[in-house]
């Protein structure tokens, strides 16, 4: 009997549409890569700056016949664009093989 399944979300890979994956769990960071603080005399922050947001995801996967993706790709989760920063593959005895893939986006950069 073919594997049937329900429930499930996938991730695709790049503007070749691959997908080939179940989503186990999706982990989301927002942060900036720039931040300025201005002191007083007495060194006390007055004013702060952020600038720069960076939102870097961590995808933990089970596969499903897709190709893992390399660093320095993209990937498109929940409609949002992401530079591949890593790629973590895990086999399993009894179990499936599982990949963990970690991106970023940041406000300026302009994925096509």
């Amino acid at each position: 009997m073919s594997a049937t399944t329900f429930g499930i979300s996938g991730v695709v890979f790049g503007v070749s549409g691959l997908n080939g994956f179940v989503v186990s769990t999706a982990t989301f960071a927002n942060k900036v890569a720039n931040q300025v603080n201005i002191e007083d005399e007495n060194g006390n922050v007055v004013h702060r700056r952020f600038d720069d947001a960076e939102t870097e995801i961590s995808v933990d996967m089970k596969f499903a016949g897709g190709t893992i993706p390399t660093v320095g790709t993209t990937f498109t989760y929940a409609g949002v664009e992401y530079i591949v920063t890593a790629a973590d593959v895990k086999r399993e005895n009894k179990g499936f093989q599982t990949v963990g893939i970690k991106g970023l986006t940041s406000e300026y950069i302009t994925l096509s």
